[in-house]
């Protein structure tokens, strides 16, 4: 549980909002236009509790790095990796029996699975 694992921890959320973002802007569908709009409107929030609550225990400021992605080809395809990665490290990056900090990472992947959901079922 370092200070930069958690760091790219939470740069991968707010580079998650930024797609989001972009994708939401280039649909021509409203259903996922609506859906990605919701994505990026709560995912900083939970990014920054996430944050806030590791900043809080080990009362160290966390240096966040700017992230960026290449290729992105589609937003499901995206959400499903960035949801793979999020569930492979998440007990890597913080303590397992952190229940504060693992209930908001349990928010971030419920918002990746009701997003992935609503983006391939909802037109």
């Amino acid at each position: 549980m370092s200070a930069k694992d958690a760091g790219k921890f939470i740069g991968v959320l707010f580079l998650s909002r930024t797609i989001a973002h972009q994708f939401h802007l280039s649909t021509e569908s409203f259903a996922q236009h609506k859906a990605l709009n919701d994505f990026y409107d709560a995912i900083p929030a939970l990014a920054d509790s996430i944050s806030e609550q590791w900043q809080g225990e080990f009362e160290e400021l966390l240096e966040i790095p700017i992230l960026s992605s290449k290729d992105v080809e589609s937003p499901i395809k995206y959400l499903k990796t960035t949801l793979k990665w999020i569930k492979d490290t998440r007990y890597s990056t913080f303590d397992k029996e952190d229940s504060a900090l693992q209930n908001d990472i349990d928010e971030v992947v419920k918002l990746f699975r009701s997003t992935i959901y609503k983006l391939k079922f909802l037109k």
